[in-house]
This record gives C-alpha cells, structure tokens and sequence, in this order.
C-alpha cells in the first residue's frame, strides 16, 4: 500500500500549489465551497421558463405603452426650469442680503446707543466728582475714579478712565 503523500486521492491536493483539490474548482476559484453555475443561462423548468419569458414580454410592453417624459415638460410642468430657478435663488440671496443689512443695522444702532450711554454716565460720573470735591474736600482725580469704578464695574471701569 500506499503511506503518506504521494498524489491522488480525495485529500491529494490541499495546499496552496495543489489543482483542483478539496474545494477548488478547476478554475481556481478560492470558494471552499462547491457549487454548480448556471453560467449565466436560466436552468429550471419549462412552466417557469415560460413565467419568466412571459413577465419579460409584459415589462417591455408596459415600458413602450408609457409616455416617457420630455425633459422640457418636466422642468415646465415642477417649476425647476433654469429661469426659475435662477429667480429663487436671487430671492433667497436677495432675502439673505436684506437679513443681513437689517442684523448690521441693528448691531450698529446697539453700539451707537451704548456709546451715547457710556458719553452720558461719564459726564454724570464728572459731574458727580466735581460735587464730592467741592463739599467732601476730596481731590478731583479720586472721586472721579471711584466714580467711574462704581458706575462701570470692574470689567469696564480702565476703558471708562483711560476716556474721562
């Protein structure tokens, strides 16, 4: 008898030189599992051979009995011709535009309006220190910064001195 490794036989070619061994088809394909192909061809029986020819035929006839589309009709017919579409998007951007001059306008009318506040509490902090001065005999420069630092706080009180 044979012992050991010669060739042949049902487990013969198993390593990665082998032929067709267990597993492999004879194209060297690396499934390990051995399936029969249809080869692209339908394989079954001669009533589902005709099923299939038949749905066949119904599919190319329902597709030849539709209109199809022109494309022109569709873009008329959804409003998505170029020319509206080109109107909304200058509206959209038109829109966008208007919102941000509005937000600037009113970013610029906060600013302004904070600084004609900050105008008036210095002027009232001045004015508030040439008091203290003349009747608690204090130095102007003093209470015109204690002033300025109750009024402002202490996140705004060097930016309200470095201007009075």
């Amino acid at each position: 008898g044979s012992t050991g490794g010669g060739g042949g036989g049902y487990y013969g070619s198993s390593g990665p030189s082998g032929g067709a061994g267990r597993g492999q088809l004879s194209g060297g394909s690396a499934s390990h599992v051995m399936a029969p192909t249809t080869g692209g061809r339908f394989s079954g029986s001669d009533a589902q051979r005709a099923h299939v020819q038949a749905m066949r035929q119904a599919n190319v006839a329902a597709a030849a009995s539709q209109p199809q589309p022109v494309a022109s009709d569709v873009a008329v017919k959804s409003h998505l011709g170029l020319d509206a579409l080109k109107e909304r998007k200058a509206k959209e951007e038109e829109d966008r535009r208007a919102k941000r001059e509005a937000a600037r306008a009113k970013r610029h009318d906060e600013a302004s309006k904070r600084d004609v506040e900050e105008v008036q509490a210095l002027e009232e902090c001045e004015q508030q220190a040439q008091k203290d001065k003349d009747n608690e005999g204090v130095k102007y420069e003093a209470a015109l910064v204690v002033r300025i630092a109750c009024r402002f706080g202490t996140s705004g009180v060097w930016t309200a001195i470095s201007e009075a």
